[in-house]
């Protein structure tokens, strides 16, 4: 990805992976007719393959990076339009399963632009890498990484949303 987003010559930039696709071939145009200078990233829902068929797909709802309660929340990476202008910089390689955290959360504390979301999906994300499969691995990453970019406090009510997560789906199973 940091050699793609040195080789990116236009104002806006999107990471799709193997497998990813755009929801259909007028997705883009909602995101184009949305973007102005003051706005670091577009962000929308996706749809994913089901668990139980994989030919069939279910769309999935984004939430806000970072909710009123202080939770912080991943927003699905291949749904996102960057602004090339606001990007920070590099993703930061020693980061295995968080790197795309760790850039989304610079760009929302750096605050120099808006963070969009429209409700229209713009990606098919296939899903299945290796974060959806080592969570012990991702949790920890990721309260790394929170802990750069915000307080204790923060990193406590992730943390706490982390176990209430973790209960949730033992007593569901």
């Amino acid at each position: 990805m940091n050699k793609g987003v040195g080789q990116v010559k236009g104002e806006w930039m999107i990471f799709l992976n193997a497998g990813d696709r755009f929801a259909d071939s007028n997705a883009i145009k909602a995101f184009v007719s949305n973007l102005d200078k003051n706005t670091s990233l577009v962000y929308s829902d996706y749809f994913r393959p089901t668990s139980r068929d994989h030919n069939k797909l279910e769309r999935c709802y984004s939430r806000p990076l970072v909710d009123k309660c202080g939770v912080i929340r991943m927003i699905c990476h291949q749904a996102i339009l960057f602004s090339v202008a606001h990007f920070p910089g590099r993703y930061d390689c020693t980061l295995r399963l968080c790197a795309d955290l760790d850039i989304l959360l610079n760009i929302y504390k750096n605050g120099k632009g808006k963070l969009k979301y429209l409700r229209q999906p713009l990606v098919i994300y296939q899903g299945g890498g290796v974060s959806e499969s080592d969570y012990s691995s991702l949790h920890m990453e990721r309260t790394n990484v929170i802990k750069r970019h915000f307080s204790w406090l923060f990193t406590l009510v992730n943390s706490i949303n982390h176990l209430r997560i973790r209960c949730l789906r033992a007593f569901s199973d």
